[in-house]
């Protein structure tokens, strides 16, 4: 007797859960936690150490007492998804820390609350490495507090701090730098002798506003930063500044930053500016503009004016300075809100600055003539642009703020170009052209098996039918692995693209005559396609599925091929638009018909020789749904459904030599074939930009190419076949090739 064993391997899995605070009535003072997951209400918690995390949908409420305390201890991180108040009290924080107290950090989630009626965050000779807000802290008096030798390394704010005193730092505190992509709405205190850097968004999308207490941005809501005893450094990023500064004695240094001015703000002391641009917003009643109480040095800076119905002749204060001895000197001036306009600088009083609007000369727009110089889809997008820059919806005024305000700051006319191609929908001759080269891809190994099999006397289905008890096999199931490659040369009319796929075809036919062949295959593929040119960073993903149908009738030594099939795809996209530093995302789906006709004739040459003149038509079309994207702001498209239409010719000759050989029949065979395309290889998209509609032609792959192939083929027993392939299409700026391996079995 044999006995068989079956051993499963057993495995020990170790979890190192922190402790919960679960109470099951509120509790009556304060319950004191070496940290853990708070999960239940509660009135307060005295943290003395580890990671505290409060979760979505719990209260912690300190009717007497701050909501979490920690003193003369150690701890991790506080992380707060749900409520921290001190309600009731107008004299405690929501948020405790100190004295002699060291914590990793606080994080208020996005569905986090930190509020109190006095602090919403207070330290006392205590050491908070990084506050992260991304929800909301709110507060009576201060949002955030310093005090004694408090010290913050960092702040940095997504969401909304609202409160009298937003931030505010004692005489021996010292707070790093606040990173603001949200709201900071309340005044800003700065008494330490250490000087603060403050930074915007990463985008003209995402400008951080700071402004007063009650968080809008027009002359009323205009708030102050108080930083008196070292110099206010404005340092990188989009910042929206609704603040008066008091720098008395000491500067603000604007190093890269993009400083938007929607009303006239103070700068009390000197005013220094080496880097990114100046934006004055224009209504009818005011204009963002600075008043500097000492010497303003502006230098390599742009100035953008941002306006509905602005005229010519007007003028406009942007600086104006108490000490005439500094310089204000502007790289680049733009209008946009109004088209047909561009704008004169020129120094008044010695330092001030003073805009003058005038007629754009070239009477063409701003935008056509950099568009036009471009070329590709840059030519026809750039009187879209300076129609956009024209209207005064609020989607065109959005799209004015963020995106024609940025193209304008840039600094060269090529740069400028290349920002308008990156505007435009992802190439969609190249879109179209993926479906197209997936559907090649599983036409090209539905072909070859087809030839393989009804390949006249050495077929597959010659002589091999022993399994049926007659001289052919009847039928047969086979599998195909796909991989292929190509690439697109870019030039200055079209972006290239580098593409990579791989893939699963599996099929069943059915000799259904000695002369007919009939079956089908159902096959997966996965193209990646990265851009190239000025769509660097630009990403495509298609999932096809296809269903195709095949016949072959042979008579003699001619041979008739069709087929014909369907398929669905579906697109992951990822559009670069660099010069905002933004990602603009889209999925959609798309379908494919095809069918294809193939006729060859077999000439013997040489007794294991076979030469076939072939010639074949093959029609495709391809429809790609309409989208929206997403991630990119007033930059995202809406991009309308596209079709597709493409007939194919190919004239070729086939070479085919067969061996006997020890391991089976063998066969090497080679293929060349003139490709002619008889459709227009040009797409045009259509949709929306900033709510205004738009057309743009790319040019898709040249009409005419060649198209190689190699093979062999391995008939390793009577019901086995063994087949690599390689198939490459060369046009000019475009090759293309492709790699199969086969395996089928006859029965």
């Amino acid at each position: 007797m044999i006995h068989k064993r079956l051993l499963l391997g057993a495995s020990v899995l170790a979890l190192n859960l922190a402790p919960s605070i679960v109470p099951s009535a509120q509790a009556a003072s304060c319950l004191s936690t070496s940290g853990g997951t708070v999960l239940a209400n509660l009135d307060c918690v005295n943290w003395t150490g580890g990671d505290l995390i409060v979760n979505s949908g719990v209260t912690l409420s300190g009717a007497s007492n701050p909501g979490v305390s920690i003193s003369g201890a150690s701890a991790g991180l506080l992380a707060n998804n749900g409520t921290i108040a001190a309600s009731g009290a107008t004299v405690f924080s929501a948020v405790s820390v100190g004295p002699n107290a060291t914590i990793t950090g606080i994080t208020n989630g996005s569905t986090g609350l930190i509020s109190s009626g006095s602090t919403g965050i207070s330290a006392s000779s205590a050491s908070i490495g990084t506050i992260t807000n991304n929800g909301t802290i709110r507060a009576g008096s201060a949002g955030v507090s310093l005090n004694g030798t408090a010290n913050v390394s960092n702040i940095n704010n997504t969401g909304t701090i609202v409160a009298p005193t937003a931030i505010s730092t004692n005489t021996n505190a010292s707070l790093g730098a606040i990173t603001n992509s949200g709201t900071i709405a309340g005044n800003i205190s700065n008494n330490g002798t250490t000087g603060m850097t403050i930074s915007g968004g990463d985008s003209s999308s995402s400008y951080g506003l700071f402004t007063g207490e009650s968080g809008g941005s027009v002359s009323s809501n205009v708030g102050s930063i108080s930083h008196n005893n070292a110099d206010l450094t404005f340092n990188s990023g989009f910042i929206w500044l609704n603040n008066n500064v008091n720098v008395t004695g000491h500067k603000v240094q604007v190093n890269n930053a993009t400083i938007k001015l929607s009303n006239s703000i103070s700068i009390t002391g000197d005013y220094t500016q080496t880097g990114g641009g100046l934006v004055s917003s224009i209504t009818s009643g005011s204009h963002g503009a600075l008043d500097v109480s000492g010497q303003a040095n502006i230098s390599n800076t742009t100035l953008v004016l941002q306006g509905s119905n602005l005229q010519v002749g007007d003028t406009y204060t942007i600086v104006s300075v108490g000490d005439e001895s500094g310089d204000t000197s502007i790289t680049s001036i733009s209008v946009t809100g109004t088209n047909g306009l561009t704008a004169t600088t020129t120094e008044n009083n010695g330092g001030n600055l003073v805009v003058k609007l005038t007629a754009d000369s070239s009477g063409s727009g701003k935008y056509s003539p950099v568009g036009q110089a471009t070329g590709g889809v840059a030519s026809s997008l750039g009187s879209v642009l300076d129609k956009l820059n024209g209207e005064t919806t609020p989607q065109a005024q959005a799209f004015q703020s963020n995106v024609l305000a940025v193209i304008d700051s840039l600094p060269t006319e090529q740069q400028k170009g290349a920002a308008i191609k990156q505007l435009a929908p992802a190439n969609a001759a190249n879109t179209l052209q993926m479906s197209a080269q997936a559907t090649s891809i599983v036409l090209g190994a539905v072909d070859a098996h087809q030839q393989l099999v009804m390949g006249g006397d050495g077929g597959a289905y010659a002589g091999t039918g022993k399994a049926a008890g007659n001289d052919t096999a009847h039928s047969a199931l086979w599998g195909q692995f796909l991989g292929g490659s190509s690439h697109l040369a870019g030039s200055s009319d079209n972006d290239g693209f580098t593409s990579k796929s791989f893939g699963l075809t599996s099929g069943f036919d059915h000799l259904i005559t000695p002369n007919l062949l009939g079956g089908v295959a159902l096959s997966w593929l996965r193209s990646w396609t990265d851009g190239s040119n000025d769509s660097s960073g630009s990403t495509q993903r298609l999932d096809s599925y296809q269903l195709t149908a095949y016949s072959t009738y042979r008579l003699g030594r001619l041979a008739l091929d069709g087929q014909a099939g369907m398929g669905w795809n579906h697109f992951d996209q990822k559009r670069n638009v660099s010069f905002l530093g933004q990602t603009a995302s889209a999925d959609y789906d798309g379908q494919q018909y095809m069918a294809r006709a193939r006729a060859g004739y077999d000439f013997s040459v040489g007794a294991n020789t076979t030469l076939t003149p072939f010639a074949s038509l093959r029609w495709i079309h391809a429809r790609n749904e309409s989208y929206d994207e997403t991630g990119a702001g007033s930059a995202n498209l809406s991009v309308d459904a596209q079709n597709s239409d493409v007939v194919t010719q190919e004239l070729g000759t086939r070479a085919q030599w067969q061996f006997d050989t020890a391991y089976g029949m063998l066969t090497p065979e080679i293929s060349a074939a003139w490709v002619h395309d008889y459709t227009d290889s040009a797409q045009t998209s259509t949709g929306q930009i900033g709510g205004a509609a738009y057309s743009v032609e790319t040019e898709g792959l040249p009409s005419d190419g060649v198209h190689i192939g190699a093979a062999l083929s391995l008939a390793a027993t009577d019901s086995t076949d063994i087949r690599l392939e390689y198939d490459g299409e060369l046009r000019p700026g475009y090759q293309s090739q492709t790699a199969t391996l086969k395996a089928s079995w006859n029965f």
